[in-house]
């Protein structure tokens, strides 16, 4: 259907200022979707899901990451798809993240990451070794930024999204 507005649209030159279309939200991203590819704006009365953009993406990935537990499984979507960014690059990290093992667990990663150091060492595989050192200073950085929950499970609201919108605004890896 959309494509049939979009041919009428450009065969009978309608203004885009005079153009509605009525649709249920849930059909809005294809819309916007369908509008960005024909080079026309357009904008929502109820605005897009989050999801649609890339931001809303990444926040969304990074919630689902803490909420599984922070399983390397997530993260490593989140680097694959270019989202996050963490050093060396992300085709690094993804590929220490899935050759250190490591599957869920805030602590787990340091701990998984040294060990591979140490098979790195013994294998004199120096660039590897960078590569994982550079790993752990940048989520380091990421465990900084997102304190973890206290001996009763609970954490402080107000720093805690501090943090959050911090990684989020040095680690987002914006397009145009």
């Amino acid at each position: 259907e959309m494509d049939e507005i979009l041919r009428r649209l450009e065969e009978r030159a309608i203004p885009l200022d005079q153009v509605e279309i009525c649709a249920l939200p849930e059909e809005a991203p294809l819309i916007q979707e369908r509008m960005q590819a024909a080079d026309y704006p357009c904008t929502f009365e109820a605005g897009l899901p989050a999801q649609c953009s890339r931001a809303g993406q990444a926040l969304s990935g990074l919630l689902t990451w803490i909420e599984n537990g922070y399983t390397a499984y997530h993260l490593r979507e989140m680097l694959l798809s270019d989202l996050l960014r963490l050093p060396p690059n992300r085709y690094s990290s993804a590929r220490i993240l899935q050759s250190a093992r490591i599957d869920w667990g805030r602590d787990s990663y340091i701990q998984r990451i040294e060990t591979l150091q140490e098979i790195y060492r013994q294998r004199e595989s120096l660039e590897s070794l960078e590569h994982c050192q550079a790993l752990i200073a940048g989520l380091s950085v990421w465990w900084q930024d997102l304190p973890d929950a206290d001996a009763q499970g609970s954490i402080e609201v107000r720093p805690w999204l501090s943090g959050l919108q911090r990684l989020l605004k040095r680690d987002f890896v914006a397009r145009n």
